[in-house]
């Protein structure tokens, strides 16, 4: 996976997120309370070709809607090992438009 990717707006440094926080401390006291700036004043997020969503989140996500834990488990597996030939996607309540809703049983 590509990781995600700041540019320092003054410098046009291009760098990842944690030598971003590490400049930011060193270089413009951002461990500094008093400090007013704020981080994003200084860098920009650069776009990446993919959006990311971590695992965990999207596991914790489905355990806050009626997934069941043999659901929840088959796609950690499947997200964690990148092999989706044991799951079927299909059509819910939640996926369907407005009007397609309405007739949903």
């Amino acid at each position: 996976m590509k990781e995600q990717l700041y540019m320092n707006k003054d410098t046009g440094e291009v760098l990842t997120y944690n030598e971003m926080f590490q400049q930011w401390i060193e270089e413009y006291d951002g461990g500094d309370p008093t400090n007013c700036m704020s981080i994003w004043e200084q860098y920009e997020k650069l776009p990446t070709e993919k959006t990311q969503i971590g695992i965990g989140h999207l596991i914790r996500a489905m355990q806050h809607y009626p997934f069941g834990h043999e659901e929840i488990m088959a796609m950690r597996e499947a997200l964690l090992i990148k092999d989706f030939s044991g799951i079927e996607f299909c059509d819910d309540y939640i996926s369907l438009s407005w009007e397609d809703r309405k007739n949903y049983s």
